[in-house]
């Protein structure tokens, strides 16, 4: 822990985007980076998961569309992709029911439903 405030004291200053000095809505590098790291060390669990998955792809973007810059997660990536995100998760969902119960390769009848 020491040696993590000691790096993180070492390269604050040293970026070409200093971002806010005070603490905001929007963080700025060193606070992305710190989410990013919490983020990527995280334990997880399925309804952790899941409820991750409900806050930042439906609730959030639904709370901050008003905002400027904030677009429906949901609708551009059915713009982008021709799917929709709630079909996409039921597949997923699928997929890894499946899994959990040992299966692991799907019949070609199972892709016609």
């Amino acid at each position: 822990m020491t040696v993590a405030l000691l790096c993180n004291s070492q390269s604050m200053g040293h970026h070409s985007e200093s971002g806010p000095t005070v603490i905001a809505d929007q963080p700025g590098p060193l606070g992305r980076e710190i989410i990013a790291n919490q983020h990527f060390n995280h334990t997880w669990s399925v309804s952790g998961v899941l409820a991750r998955y409900a806050r930042r792809w439906l609730e959030l973007p639904m709370e901050h569309l008003s905002e400027p810059g904030a677009i429906d997660l949901s609708q551009a990536y059915e713009d982008c992709t021709g799917v929709r995100l709630d079909d996409l998760a039921a597949v997923a969902g699928y997929l890894w029911a499946r899994t959990t119960q040992g299966h692991f390769v799907l019949e070609h009848a199972e892709y016609s439903h």
